[in-house]
């Protein structure tokens, strides 16, 4: 088991067709709402496909607050301003 971070490692879907497309996490996680889920994914390696399943499980409320408060005042220290796409994921709504 692992925490999954977008930014270092890519995972993919099948679309319709049967061909592989990068996972939009944002809307993939809205879906979802507040309801944990199981999403079946791939995971590319040169020409090896490796099938796998992501369990994604929101957090609790004072759990996404405290997260989304520690992303604030990251960027703060960093000169810049949180994204409101990082407080979807971490919210799960």
């Amino acid at each position: 088991m692992l925490r999954y971070n977008a930014h270092s490692m890519n995972l993919y879907e099948l679309d319709e067709h049967g061909k592989m497309i990068k996972i939009d996490w944002e809307t993939k996680l809205q879906r979802l709402g507040k309801q944990a889920g199981a999403i079946p994914v791939y995971l590319c390696h040169d020409t090896k496909r490796i099938a796998c399943t992501v369990h994604a499980v929101p957090l609790p409320a004072e759990k996404a607050a405290q997260a989304r408060r520690k992303a604030k005042l990251r960027a703060q220290n960093k000169g810049r301003t949180a994204q409101e796409k990082r407080s979807i994921s971490v919210n799960g709504s």
